[in-house]
């Protein structure tokens, strides 16, 4: 199947095609290489450039560019690890630089072959010819001319991009997010933002696109994506979970993942990542709380309280924490009374002012 090219005559025409079509496909591209003269703004041809046909008519190339998929392969992989390697290093051995978290998630990189090539021609119209006289003989004293013209500093063609953009099938490995159904409301909207910029460590989120994230995860009316509120009960337990599990770790004095990072030797660096991982799994926790209702969030607590327990064990009695587990749950309990009973003084005086 012959393939079809199209030609822009200026660059910021190009970019608009292409920023149309990224909205359309819901892809995104970026420059993995570009010649020097391609964003010249004034061409300089030299005479010893070949001279290119298409469709009866000769050009010139000027410089190219090429773009690819966003998702594409990881070409800093070097650099990323040399980079980590380095922060290591000044971790262990200055005691003046502080470690910075691993980075939990993966690269977006997921080496997606969709690419296209932009190349800057001139087009030498004056020059076409029918493709009935087209001969090798005809074609050489075309080519002749115009390195003549090209050294005696005379204006050759027109200049112009040529280029054949991927279509949706060309992209691999990744989803192609689709346009939802309905408008979004103000926390849909931050988690699309979010999720664009990026900073969403909840894999739940970041393995599903936004729509489908929204109709199957979210909670709801199944023909409305707004986000009900919960009931104030409801509320007051989730509210006193969260704030017992951010808050326990300091409280009964258990040292900090940072605290302990400096002290790692170099052959316990591997625990340290698994640790990292706990501590952003403890963090994802977080955020599920949030969408659970009152019986999800006691089977929850159930089942956090049977790992604790069981890991509780494996730990010398000289590291154990101070405070026993039923403490904390007796913490729990006592927070979310106390929070119940905010709401009843607040919902008994709004009924009384009304």
């Amino acid at each position: 199947m012959e393939t079809t090219y199209k030609i822009c005559k200026s660059f910021s025409e190009f970019q608009e095609d292409l920023k149309n079509h990224e909205k359309c496909t819901y892809s995104k591209y970026v420059v993995v290489r570009s010649e020097k003269k391609f964003s010249i703004p004034e061409v300089i041809i030299h005479d010893k450039k070949k001279v290119y046909w298409h469709d009866d008519t000769p050009y010139l190339k000027v410089g190219i560019r090429i773009y690819a998929c966003h998702r594409g392969k990881d070409t800093n992989l070097y650099q990323k690890k040399k980079y980590a390697e380095d922060r290591d290093n000044k971790a262990l051995n200055d005691h003046t630089f502080t470690k910075r978290y691993n980075q939990m998630k993966p690269s977006k990189k997921l080496d997606c072959p969709a690419s296209f090539t932009v190349t800057r021609i001139l087009r030498i119209l004056d020059q076409k010819v029918r493709a009935s006289r087209v001969t090798k003989q005809v074609r050489n004293r075309i080519s002749k001319a115009i390195k003549k013209k090209i050294s005696d500093r005379e204006l050759v063609g027109e200049d112009c991009f040529i280029y054949n953009l991927p279509k949706k099938e060309n992209h691999k490995f990744h989803q192609m997010e689709t346009a939802g159904s309905n408008d979004q409301n103000g926390r849909i909207k931050h988690l699309s933002n979010v999720l664009e910029r990026g900073k969403s460590n909840n894999e739940t989120v970041i393995s599903k696109p936004t729509d489908m994230f929204v109709d199957t995860d979210l909670p709801g009316d199944e023909e409305n994506t707004h986000i009900n509120c919960f009931d104030s009960s409801v509320l007051g337990d989730v509210a006193a979970t969260v704030e017992v599990v951010a808050g326990t770790l300091e409280e009964e004095g258990i040292p900090s993942v940072s605290e302990e990072h400096g002290q790692l030797k170099p052959s316990e660096c591997n625990r340290q990542v698994l640790i990292d991982q706990c501590n952003a799994s403890l963090r994802n926790l977080q955020n599920i709380f949030w969408y659970l209702d009152e019986e999800n969030v006691a089977n929850l607590s159930t089942a956090l309280k049977e790992i604790v327990n069981e890991f509780s064990g494996k730990v010398p009695s000289d590291n154990r924490s101070i405070h026993p587990l039923e403490l904390s749950c007796e913490n729990i309990q006592i927070r979310t009374e106390e929070f119940c009973h905010q709401n009843k003084e607040q919902n008994r005086n709004v009924s009384f002012v009304s």
